[in-house]
C-alpha cells in the first residue's frame, strides 16, 4: 500500500512538471532560461512576443522610434521630405514625472519634471533607406530630431533597418517597410493646401478625415509639442486605414500646453503607417514608418 501511494505521488509529480514545462514553453519562459535572452521583434501582432516582461504585466518603460516621408504637389512639381525621431519614457523614474497614457486608437508620451535627464538608447542608426541617418541622444536624454527637407529618405516599399547602440535603455533592433496608398488624401485638416495648419480646441475632440484606403492599411497620425527637450508631449495614434476617420481625442489633448504666439505649436503628421514592437526586458518600443503621408503645424487652445 506504502509503495502503491509512493508510485502514484512520483507519477503526478512528473506530470506536473511536465505540464509545467509545456506552459513556460508556450510562454517563451524556456527560451529565455536556456541563455538565449533578447528583443522580441514582432510585426502587426504584438502578442506574438515569445519574450514578455519578467513579470508577465505591461512593460513599465516605453519607447516610440518614427520615420516618415511626406509627399505633396505644388503645381507640377511633388516635393518631398523626410523626419525620424525616437522618444523614451520610464513612468518609474524618480523627479521625471512621466506617463504613458492610452485612450482609444491614441497614446500620449508625457514627462513633467522640472529637471531630469530621459532614458536613451544610445545612437540609433537606421539603414536601408536612400541614405543612412543617425539620431543621437541630447544632454537630457531626449533625441534630437531628424528632418531633410528634400529627400525621401523612407521610401514605400523599401526595407528599413533600425539598430540603437543601447545606453540606459538596452541595445535593440528592428526591421520594418514602409508601405503607402499613393497618393494619400486628407481631408481634415485641409490637405488640399501645400501648408496644413489649422486649430486644435484641447476640450474638444478633433476629427482627422482621408480617402478610405485598402483592407488592412493603417493610418499614422501624430502631435507633438517641445520637441527640442526631454519634456516634449508626444501624441500618437495608430487607426484603421479603411475607416477614413480617426480621432485625437479631447482627454489627451487637454495635456497639451495652450500655444501662445509661436511658443506651444505642434508639430502635425499624419499619412499610411506600418508598426512593428520591440520587447527588450521592461521595456515596450513601439516602431512606425509611414510613408507618403503630410505634415503640418497646430495650435492648441
Amino acid at each position: 500500500m506504502y509503495d502503491q501511494s509512493l508510485r502514484f505521488s512520483l507519477e503526478r509529480t512528473v506530470t506536473r512538471l511536465r505540464r509545467a514545462r509545456v506552459l513556460l514553453a508556450l510562454l517563451g519562459i524556456a527560451a529565455s532560461t536556456a541563455g538565449c535572452p533578447g528583443p522580441t521583434m514582432t510585426g502587426d501582432n504584438p502578442d506574438m512576443s515569445s519574450t514578455p516582461a519578467p513579470d508577465m504585466a505591461t512593460p513599465l518603460r516605453f519607447g516610440l522610434v518614427r520615420l516618415a516621408s511626406t509627399t505633396v504637389s505644388v503645381g507640377p512639381s511633388m516635393l518631398n521630405s523626410s523626419a525620424a525621431t525616437a522618444v523614451f519614457i520610464d513612468p518609474s523614474q524618480q523627479g521625471a514625472a512621466c506617463q504613458r497614457q492610452t485612450q482609444g486608437d491614441c497614446t500620449l508620451y508625457i514627462c513633467e519634471g522640472a529637471s531630469f535627464s530621459a532614458p536613451h538608447a544610445g545612437a540609433i542608426t537606421v539603414s536601408g533607406g536612400t541614405q543612412n541617418i543617425t539620431m543621437i541622444p541630447r544632454s537630457d536624454g531626449s533625441y534630437e530630431p531628424y528632418v531633410n527637407s528634400t529627400i525621401n529618405v523612407f521610401p514605400s516599399g523599401q526595407a528599413l533597418g533600425i539598430s540603437a547602440a543601447g545606453q540606459t535603455v538596452p541595445a535593440f533592433s528592428s526591421n520594418i517597410t514602409p508601405m503607402s496608398a499613393s497618393p494619400f488624401m486628407l481631408s481634415m485638416p485641409d490637405g488640399s493646401r501645400a501648408t496644413i495648419v489649422f486649430a486644435l480646441t484641447k476640450s474638444q475632440d478633433y476629427q482627422l478625415s482621408w480617402t478610405a484606403l485598402g483592407a488592412g492599411s493603417k493610418v499614422a497620425a501624430e502631435l507633438i509639442q517641445s520637441p527640442d527637450s526631454n519634456r516634449s508631449i508626444t501624441l500618437e495614434c495608430i487607426f484603421d486605414g479603411t475607416r477614413g476617420t480617426g480621432t485625437f481625442p479631447s482627454g489627451l489633448l487637454g495635456r497639451f500646453q495652450t500655444t501662445n504666439g509661436q511658443i506651444g505649436v505642434g508639430a502635425f503628421l499624419i499619412g499610411p503607417a506600418t508598426t512593428a514592437t520591440v520587447k527588450q526586458g521592461p521595456w515596450d518600443i513601439v516602431v512606425t514608418a509611414i510613408s507618403g503621408g503630410r505634415a503640418g503645424t497646430a495650435t492648441l487652445q
